[in-house]
């Protein structure tokens, strides 16, 4: 979960909290208690996330960065129907995007992106894709269960499917 996320969840939770205690008594305390609890749950959210958080795809308590190890299936066709099943080396971050639409008005927002490092082949040999490109030349973000399109460091042409299984 986000950090935006996180706030507005905070901030519904001492909304709801100050309806309930204005209905009980109306007291500049319990509106104080209310801000005080989400000050304590936004930041110790994203205090435990940053201590305690782990390097699963899509938990709750996912890491804002980290690199781990994760299996990926390589293909090489767009449309093969055969793969192989590899380790890998992904790191997971966030970009910040931002766009213009068509009555001008700009937008932004973080993104969960994952990028891949290097993948081990069974015969041993180490792919690398430090400089992984697509073939427009754009750099390439993997997202789970999708078949994204990998030139690695060799300028060989794979297509690369996340799975959401972490290497023990």
């Amino acid at each position: 979960m986000s950090f935006w996320t996180t706030l507005i969840v905070a901030a519904i939770l001492v909304w709801l909290f100050n309806r309930w205690a204005t209905g009980k008594q109306k007291s500049e305390k319990y509106k104080s208690l209310g801000w005080v609890a989400i000050v304590v749950v936004v930041f110790g959210y994203q205090i435990l996330v940053d201590q305690f958080g782990n390097t699963r795809i899509g938990s709750f308590m996912e890491k804002a960065e980290y690199i781990a190890p994760y299996y990926v299936h390589l293909y090489k066709t767009k449309d093969g129907a055969r793969s192989v099943k590899v380790t890998a080396e992904i790191q997971a971050t966030h970009t910040d995007d931002s766009w213009t639409d068509n009555d001008g008005n700009e937008h932004s927002a973080a993104q969960r992106v994952y990028y891949l490092y290097k993948a081990t082949l069974p015969s041993g040999k180490v792919l690398t894709f430090y400089d992984a490109i697509d073939s427009e030349g754009n750099d390439v973000a993997l997202q789970p269960q999708r078949r994204i399109e990998v030139t690695d460091d060799n300028q060989q042409t794979w297509y690369v499917e996340l799975t959401e299984e972490q290497v023990e």
